[in-house]
């Protein structure tokens, strides 16, 4: 707040929860809210400097360390130094508290999930017979003409069983080779 100062030993340390842009002082520059999606401890320069780590997300303009930012919730991501969460979960994928990305936790291989905002593994579901899913499958993959799967739960494209010697299987997705 002095305008007489001849060392930067004088200039007081700019206080949590606010930065100080080059210049701060005094009533014509005062110190600036912390961004939303970002905290402000001590000695902060800029509004924008401290995001809040992927996973993370805050609303507040007022915070000064990472612990103050909420957990990304259920079934959302939250990017690094996100205001809000950033998305559903994607397509293939479930999100847990405090997701720091759509993909982070794919369904596992053998199952799929068509739906955005899964929070949990169980909410992928077996593949069908006549099918294969790999691992983050959005949607069950056909096993091909001269193939077939009579069981659940293929994750690769040679879970696929090669057609039987005097059958045939014509079609995507057989479930047994026809005669």
């Amino acid at each position: 707040d002095f305008n007489n100062l001849t060392a930067v030993e004088q200039c007081d340390n700019c206080p949590p929860m606010v930065a100080c842009l080059v210049g701060t002082g005094g009533q014509q520059k005062l110190p600036v809210a912390c961004a939303p999606g970002h905290y402000c401890p001590g000695t902060t320069g800029t509004p924008n400097q401290y995001p809040c780590a992927a996973g993370t997300y805050t609303n507040k303009t007022n915070l000064q360390s990472q612990s103050q930012c909420e957990d990304c919730v259920r079934g959302w991501y939250c990017l690094q130094g996100s205001s809000a969460p950033s998305g559903e979960c994607f397509k293939g994928h479930w999100c847990p508290l405090g997701t720091p990305s759509g993909y982070s936790n794919p369904c596992h291989a053998g199952s799929y999930s068509n739906n955005t905002g899964n929070t949990m593994w169980e909410q992928c579901e077996d593949c069908p017979e006549g099918y294969y899913c790999p691992k983050a499958s959005a949607l069950p993959t056909a096993c091909p003409p001269g193939s077939f799967r009579d069981d659940e739960e293929a994750k690769v494209l040679q879970d696929c069983t090669p057609c039987t010697p005097g059958y045939y299987c014509p079609d995507n997705a057989p479930v047994g080779p026809t005669v």
